[in-house]
């Protein structure tokens, strides 16, 4: 009974006697111990969040990136492809915010990390650049897409030497209704895409598994030893034609669309190709993990061989707060006995930050400048009215003047 819940409140007595035992001079604590426990505050906390940041000459800030633990395990399951963006006008002093972007297995758009900077030149990207790897102890994604800025065009070849840069214009911006697409045919495999793929995923699937049972049809099939090239047309399309190239041994297929290297999916002419054969099982080697169902049970490992689980990490986040604030009130507790000891702790604590805000910076896309060339050119283009000599007034001509005609 002693050791529930309502037993554990303390007496007055008890009370009275840890405030006189937890004295200064019984437990003892120096400006190093202070800092210390900031020290050792700030590697917990770094399990679970990464940052970086730079000042000035002046002490400002002028650079910074942050993630978390969750958005390195999305980079670390799908940062095969990454989209990095830059938008103006975010925040009062005008930097410039730039997200690390991706698509998950939902084809949701993910966040792997963020940065801001004050400058948009070639040194603040490759920072940022470098900043993002160290977070993701160095692994690079296999294709990056990015506006057409010049500065992060060459911080990209710069830093990212193993990923395939491209220039998009368009947003990572896909639909996730959560619901249940039902079989729109009896085939097993259309069955067993749905057990395998995510939900819109499958629903992409779908779309090219009955393109090709009403769409496709074979115009030719040349057998040469083991190989097996089909040509399919596709009504749909002009009745253009692929080749398909089917090797029963080995159960390898390739087609000419390539469809499954640009969007990891089978095409509708190798479907067509599997159905006829009575295969009912899509092979494992052209499931995408990525694109499947299991893609976030695969365990993604920290720098020290951690597993990293959204489950494990708020649980090792209640635990590292909890930890924390046993430290902070082990450190009050000697120095509440006067004003100026309390001071002191203040002051030791705050003593390691000394950033200043940003200046607001001025980039291309603040918009400022846009403006005023606009209201200039308008203003500019807008011609003052002419008096006219005989009436005197404006807003007409000699055509229409009435003084003129009389």
């Amino acid at each position: 009974m002693m050791f529930l819940k309502g037993n554990k409140n303390m007496t007055s007595v008890q009370k009275n006697f840890v405030a006189k035992a937890a004295r200064y001079n019984n437990v003892g604590a120096s400006e190093n111990d202070f800092k210390n426990f900031v020290r050792d505050m700030k590697k917990k906390c770094e399990k679970i969040f990464y940052f970086n940041f730079q000042v000035d000459d002046n002490n400002r800030l002028c650079r910074v990136f942050w993630t978390d633990t969750i958005n390195i395990k999305n980079y670390l399951l799908f940062g095969d492809m990454m989209s990095v963006d830059s938008t103006y006008r975010t925040n009062k002093y005008n930097m410039v915010f730039v997200p690390f972007t991706g698509v998950d297995h939902q084809k949701r758009c993910v966040n792997f990390g963020a940065g801001l900077l004050a400058h948009e030149d070639i040194d603040s990207f490759e920072w940022l650049f470098n900043s993002f790897l160290e977070a993701m102890e160095g692994h690079q994604p296999k294709v990056i897409i990015t506006d057409q800025d010049p500065a992060m065009k060459t911080a990209i070849a710069e830093i990212f030497t193993e990923a395939s840069h491209r220039l998009c214009m368009l947003k990572l911006n896909h639909d996730n209704k959560q619901t249940h697409a039902p079989l729109k045919t009896p085939l097993p495999l259309e069955k067993h895409g749905a057990e395998t793929y995510t939900h819109n995923i499958f629903k992409d699937f779908q779309s090219e598994l009955c393109a090709a049972l009403y769409n496709c049809g074979m115009d030719d099939l040349r057998k040469n030893n083991d190989t097996e090239v089909y040509t399919i047309s596709d009504i749909k399309r002009g009745g253009k034609s692929w080749k398909v190239t089917y090797k029963p041994s080995i159960e390898e297929n390739t087609c000419s669309c390539c469809l499954y290297q640009r969007m990891g999916l089978l095409c509708r002419h190798v479907l067509w190709m599997l159905k006829t054969k009575k295969i009912t099982r899509i092979s494992e080697k052209y499931i995408v993990h990525r694109w499947s169902k299991d893609a976030m049970n695969k365990p993604v490992f920290d720098k020290d061989g951690n597993i990293l689980g959204e489950g494990e990490i708020f649980n090792d986040k209640r635990i590292t707060t909890t930890e924390i604030w046993e430290e902070v009130y082990s450190c009050v507790t000697p120095v509440e006995e006067t004003m100026t000891m309390c001071n002191n702790l203040y002051k030791n604590l705050r003593s390691s930050i000394n950033i200043h805000a940003p200046k607001r910076s001025q980039n291309k896309g603040s918009g400022k400048r846009i403006q005023l060339q606009v209201i200039n050119a308008l203003e500019k283009s807008a011609k003052k009215s002419r008096y006219r000599r005989n009436c005197g007034q404006q807003g007409h001509d000699t055509r229409n003047c009435k003084a003129s005609k009389d």
